[in-house]
């Protein structure tokens, strides 16, 4: 009898430490990232890369569940075309999201879909393209998935995420950031 007793109070203790573990799980985070967008335009031959940073803020509802938002700045992507010119693109925009988490311990897989509100500045110069510049901005869709590692309320997550923006063939991003969880 005492043994049972002591495996059902063993057992009990073990599930509100997991009850617990996970309701730290919820609420209110922000971070930041920094990492390399590309941008691909097939038809001016245009694949370039530069370093992009984004600042954000979440809440997860649940544990597997919750949104996200934020500042994202992809650099200055440019190319140099032979004899023609060269071609800038400055972009940023903000972004939100649903979250789906997978909480595995003290490693969480995620998913993310959403948008993006985005503004895009384009110069050219050269003999060929001219000295021009011109911008535009949309709405468009968005698609991550990643993981994080927790180090108590601070978590390390890598990232990558997928914009679906007009007249370009591939913009997405692969990051690396922090969380801290209130």
């Amino acid at each position: 009898m005492f043994s049972k007793t002591l495996l059902l109070a063993a057992f009990g203790s073990s599930l509100a430490f997991a009850a617990s573990a996970h309701a730290g799980d919820t609420g209110l985070y922000v971070g930041g990232s920094v990492g390399q967008s590309t941008l691909k335009i097939n038809d001016i031959n245009f694949d370039e890369s530069d370093t992009t940073y984004k600042i954000f803020a979440g809440y997860m509802i649940l544990p597997f569940l919750g949104v996200e938002g934020g500042y994202v700045n992809f650099g200055s992507p440019n190319r140099h075309y032979s004899g023609a010119g060269s071609v800038e693109l400055d972009v940023d925009g903000w972004e939100a999201f649903v979250v789906g988490n997978l909480p595995l311990g003290p490693v969480d897989l995620f998913v993310k879909a959403g948008g993006l509100s985005y503004n895009v500045d384009v110069k050219t110069n050269g003999p060929v393209f001219g000295n021009l510049s011109g911008n535009d901005s949309d709405e468009v869709g968005a698609y991550g998935a990643g993981a994080a590692v927790a180090l108590g309320p601070i978590k390390v997550r890598g990232e990558y995420t997928y914009y679906d923006v007009n007249h370009v063939d591939d913009a997405y991003l692969l990051s690396v950031g922090v969380t801290y969880q209130f």
